[in-house]
């Protein structure tokens, strides 16, 4: 037997990305833990070899959960790992669906549907959150009847999705508003409108219209390393402990003058990948295309006058 509403769609705090769940995905995953406690330790860790370069598995290391424990918040990382492999076992919620624990035990644990509830819980697009207060907004998710609070949980999206933007928007990759609004600045200030010539009326059309490109752009490349990095391996503690040691041998001990030199060698290459991926990273930013575009425009229009 279904329920009204439990088919309703819901997307992740990042609601431009496509995959989506329902309200019934999303007990799914509420059934299975009252408290953070229950999920919030792990026992497997993505091994990273290049740690400045941008990879879903950053946040899954050793390194990162120790981190975690060490300032006392549960990870997003631990929730996707561990939660599908706990039972349902709330049969309240299961009844308030028209469902038994045992049918919702058979439904897979979706991994969209564990990002949005984290997201929601999280009201933003952290990885990270107390324990104590995962616990409390969950609480609030639940009705006396032991069914979900649909519109609580929309809330906690809708926080989580406004936190998202503008700090993308304005101090994350993105940045783009930040660099419409600079540049809009400059121009004003400068009283370059008149240099601008038969462009100047449309200035601010034209930043809106290299704002939106810079937006589809930089959230295009987002989704790009997210869906070619999502897909990493997990190793155990013991596992990571030993990668870790292993990196700090390669890089604190040479037993040979070969050795020192070989060394230099790889140093030299990492230095220069490093140096390529910086580049890469550079041209990468959204920004980037809609300010060439502009001070193209503004060069061309100069050297037009003075012909």
């Amino acid at each position: 037997m279904s329920i009204a509403g439990e088919g309703n769609v819901f997307r992740r705090a990042e609601f431009w990305v496509p995959d989506t769940c329902t309200l019934l995905d999303l007990a799914n995953v509420l059934g299975r833990w009252d408290s953070a406690s229950e999920w919030g330790t792990r026992s497997e860790f993505a091994l990273v070899k290049a740690k400045r370069k941008e990879d879903m598995a950053q946040g899954a290391t050793k390194k990162r959960f120790e981190m975690a424990q060490r300032i006392g918040v549960v990870e997003r990382v631990a929730l996707l790992q561990n939660v599908p492999k706990m039972p349902f076992r709330n049969a309240k919620l299961a009844a308030a669906f028209g469902r038994s624990v045992a049918d919702f035990e058979t439904m897979p644990v979706t991994k969209v549907a564990l990002d949005v509830v984290f997201d929601a819980l999280v009201e933003s697009k952290s990885g990270l959150i107390k324990p104590e207060l995962c616990d409390e907004r969950r609480a609030r998710w639940m009705t006396p009847e032991g069914g979900l609070d649909e519109g609580a949980i929309r809330a906690g999206l809708y926080r989580s999705r406004i936190v998202v933007l503008f700090s993308w928007l304005f101090f994350g990759k993105g940045r783009i508003l930040s660099f419409a609004v600079g540049l809009k600045l400059i121009i004003d200030v400068a009283d370059l409108k008149d240099e601008l010539g038969a462009l100047g009326p449309y200035v601010d059309q034209l930043l809106a219209a290299g704002a939106v490109v810079a937006a589809v752009v930089g959230v295009r490349n987002q989704a790009g390393v997210a869906a070619a990095t999502s897909d990493y391996k997990t190793v155990s503690a013991e596992e990571a402990d030993a990668a870790r040691l292993a990196e700090a041998d390669d890089s604190n001990q040479y037993t040979t003058v070969f050795s020192k030199i070989g060394s230099k060698n790889t140093k030299s290459a990492s230095q220069e990948t490093s140096i390529k991926e910086k580049i890469m990273n550079v041209v990468s930013q959204p920004f980037l295309f809609p300010l060439i575009v502009a001070l193209g425009g503004i060069l061309s229009l100069n050297l037009i006058k003075q012909n």
